[in-house]
């Protein structure tokens, strides 16, 4: 384009109005992010929480039980209302939500007049599946019977007879009592056979006394038999139909002597002590001088009479 004479004089014009014509795409960059403005009610930052222990509230423990004291100073249980509590700044809870201390045991029960009676608790299996029960036999071991130490001997099967009345449901063969043999073996229950240790202990051993170095022997003359009493036809059952008698004719005693109570009884006078003494141990008690049928030896037997025990 050939710009005539003049022209330049015009050239300032056309670049100003260029210029303004260009303006709106080199304009100044906008003074504000184009950014999305921020959602109404967005939490503001948190202001930092003051330092310092006495900013917050004292801690106060928690009770663990009806008349619970309170506990130890630096507790980190805490009542969960205090836990649960938030500062005005929106913040959580200003404490752990850790779980309360476990109660005490409190001490078992005073006795009165005495101390205080503890209670041993199993442990071990034994607490699961509870205290194992040791059977009979197993408490019976080495010859004794009967629960007693002082009672050797054997269990045996259930006596039953065709004869109403007879029988022994837990019979046993008792061959030794209180330190003494029992010959022949007695076949009685554990009742009589506990009884007459009694009697052994308290009323034969102290009236034998160290004569002849003490009774080492019972001659046993009957003890279970099914047969009526005195063997009178018609008659109840003997207390022997039951396991509840038991027979002695001799006493042995330890340098050999034998004291008999078909020869010996009206004169040994420790014989009379001993058959005194079973009156009141046993149910009933004869003897010689009792009846026709007990002048050769000591009957003793475990019945109940309402009357007390029958001594003859």
């Amino acid at each position: 384009m050939t710009l005539r004479a003049g022209a330049p004089a015009l050239l300032p014009v056309l670049l100003t109005a260029l210029l303004a014509m260009a303006g709106p795409a080199v304009a100044e960059p906008p003074r504000v992010s184009p950014l999305p403005k921020p959602r109404p009610g967005a939490l503001a930052t948190p202001a930092p929480l003051p330092s310092g222990p006495a900013t917050r509230p004292p801690l106060r423990p928690v009770p663990v039980g009806k008349g619970a004291t309170a506990a130890p100073t630096g507790t980190i249980a805490v009542q969960e209302e205090q836990a649960g509590q938030e500062d005005r700044a929106g913040h959580g809870p200003r404490v752990s939500l850790l779980p309360r201390a476990r109660p005490e045991v409190s001490p078992p029960p005073a006795v009165p007049g005495g101390s205080a009676k503890v209670v041993p608790q199993p442990s071990g299996l034994a607490a699961i599946f509870g205290k194992h029960r040791v059977p009979q036999a197993e408490r019976e071991g080495n010859g004794w019977i009967c629960g007693d130490r002082g009672i050797h001997g054997t269990r045996i099967a259930e006596i039953t007879s065709p004869v109403e009345g007879c029988g022994i449901p837990a019979p046993v063969r008792v061959t030794g009592v209180a330190g003494l043999a029992l010959d022949p073996p007695a076949v009685i229950d554990c009742t009589t056979a506990r009884t007459l240790q009694r009697w052994i202990r308290s009323g034969l051993k102290p009236a034998v006394g160290r004569r002849g170095g003490g009774v080492v022997k019972l001659h046993i003359a009957a003890s279970y038999v099914c047969r009526p009493r005195n063997n009178r036809k018609g008659a109840r059952i003997s207390e022997h139909g039951l396991g509840h008698a038991v027979d002695i004719s001799e006493f042995t005693l330890r340098d050999g002597t034998v004291r008999s109570v078909a020869k010996d009884y009206r004169a040994t006078r420790w014989m009379h002590a001993a058959y005194g003494a079973a009156c009141g141990i046993f149910g009933t008690t004869l003897g010689p001088g009792s009846d026709g049928y007990h002048k050769t030896h000591f009957h003793f037997d475990t019945a109940h009479y309402r009357g007390g025990p029958y001594c003859r």
